[in-house]
């Protein structure tokens, strides 16, 4: 401390001594713990270690990484990678590379020190939420031809093992293009399964369609076509066997078990040449064929993966 008070005895010490008075003497040692102050190491600000979480997705498209975690905080479940085949429904991720234990809980699980998180992958089931929000509704654990041409005549395919139809139809329409043949879309139900040709049969239709003279909007199959966050293959208007596996279900899961639904299988007669498409009846499973311009049917879109 700073002797501000000093004795008549103290000032002639420092006075003999330093050769100034007091009072200098003061003002000195003052404006010495000043420079002092004013040259002292500032206090280093030690941060607490950081950590990062990486993500092993197993088969699935890449996930990044989560870093700056400081120890005990929660980190955010991350958006579910993407994994091809029957085995595509990520059932969590397990801090343990043998996925033993139980699975990371982003609600309540606190991270402490790096670490890696392994995603497990299981099936889907009938009724189970699909990838896009909608009902699973068909399962093939050996998979099927899953036609994604964009022209009629295009037999590009890939492997498939679900169909997911949307939560909700998009309304009901008339199907379009009478008189007109969808070439390749032609399909009779008692002649075999046909799954996997709904999104080819959509494409085809659809390009009709926008080529009549007025271009035809608002119809079944565009309708599906147009559903946002359909994936990468989109929805599409399920073709006559497609169908026939929505109906199996009508009543659960929130599928209707009652009305008319439009395929996108085109038939034709003697007398009305391409001026049919195939539809069913949710009430009882009976399929018919319905002129395409003056019924108004049901519109269920669906889409595969």
């Amino acid at each position: 401390m700073i002797p501000w008070s000093i004795t008549r005895e103290k000032e002639k010490t420092i006075k003999s001594t330093l050769g100034i008075s007091a009072i200098s003497a003061i003002i000195l040692i003052f404006a010495l713990s000043i420079t002092v102050c004013k040259n002292e190491t500032p206090l280093e600000i030690i941060n607490p270690p950081t950590f990062t979480v990486f993500f092993e997705s197993n088969g699935g498209t890449e996930v990044a990484e989560i870093t700056g975690v400081t120890s005990g905080e929660k980190i955010s479940e991350p958006s579910p990678p993407v994994k091809p085949g029957y085995e595509c429904k990520l059932a969590g991720w397990y801090k343990n590379e043998d996925l033993s234990g139980d699975p990371w809980n982003f609600g309540n699980d606190t991270v402490t020190g790096d670490m890696t998180l392994h995603a497990k992958w299981t099936t889907y089931e009938i009724g189970d939420e699909g990838p896009c929000g909608g009902i699973i509704y068909y399962v093939n654990p050996e998979g099927f031809n899953f036609y994604i041409g964009n022209e009629a005549n295009d037999d590009t395919y890939i492997n498939a093992w679900y169909l997911e139809a949307a939560a909700f139809d998009e309304g009901a329409a008339d199907w379009g293009a009478n008189g007109i043949d969808i070439d390749g879309s032609f399909q009779m139900p008692i002649t075999g399964e046909y799954i996997g040709y709904g999104r080819r049969n959509t494409k085809a239709i659809i390009n009709v369609l926008k080529n009549m003279e007025p271009p035809e909007t608002g119809k079944a199959a565009q309708l599906c076509a147009e559903k946002p966050n359909g994936g990468e293959y989109g929805w599409f208007l399920p073709s006559s066997d497609e169908l026939n596996e929505l109906y199996k279900v009508g009543g659960e899961f929130g599928i209707p078990d009652s009305g008319y639904y439009w395929s996108s299988s085109q038939a034709t007669d003697g007398l009305f040449p391409w001026s049919y498409a195939f539809y069913q009846n949710f009430s009882n499973g009976s399929t018919f064929i319905g002129f395409r311009w003056i019924n108004y049917y049901n519109v269920r879109a669906v889409r595969a993966f």
